[in-house]
């Protein structure tokens, strides 16, 4: 049965549907991972799934904060740079840390750039998640 490793990359409207994602696939028996910001740690934790964490809770409240994060233009490129470019390099190493070949399968959260790469890297399943409501 494979084991999943979940990105979710945002605010709580990224992070609860990925984490309910997460809770269906231990509801069917799978080992799950869920790659997010400590700040979600409670929700993480309440499905019964590990956390592997980017970046620390106080970036988190920082980045929420940020005067530019609702500007039509700035905004975009705030999200951007902090949380799809900041990120890259440390979701690739948790990635590439917990990638069984043959077991596990990615499902990319759509700021997330580190899992794509990993993915081609390692020749790893992944399924791109995008919401659409």
């Amino acid at each position: 049965m494979p084991t999943f490793l979940i990105s979710a990359i945002g605010s709580y409207g990224d992070v609860h549907p990925m984490v309910g994602l997460a809770a269906a696939l231990v509801g069917g028996g799978h080992a799950v991972k869920v790659i997010t910001n400590p700040y979600f740690a409670d929700l993480v934790e309440e499905v019964g799934v590990e956390l592997l964490p980017i970046g620390t809770r106080e970036q988190y409240i920082e980045l929420t904060q940020h005067p530019d994060l609702w500007h039509p233009r700035r905004g975009v490129k705030l999200v951007l740079t902090h949380a799809a470019g900041g990120h890259l390099r440390t979701i690739y190493e948790l990635v590439t840390a917990n990638y069984v070949p043959g077991e596990t399968v990615l499902c990319a959260h759509a700021l997330d750039l580190g899992s794509r790469v990993a993915a081609e890297k390692l020749r790893a399943p992944l399924a791109a998640v995008d919401f659409a409501p």
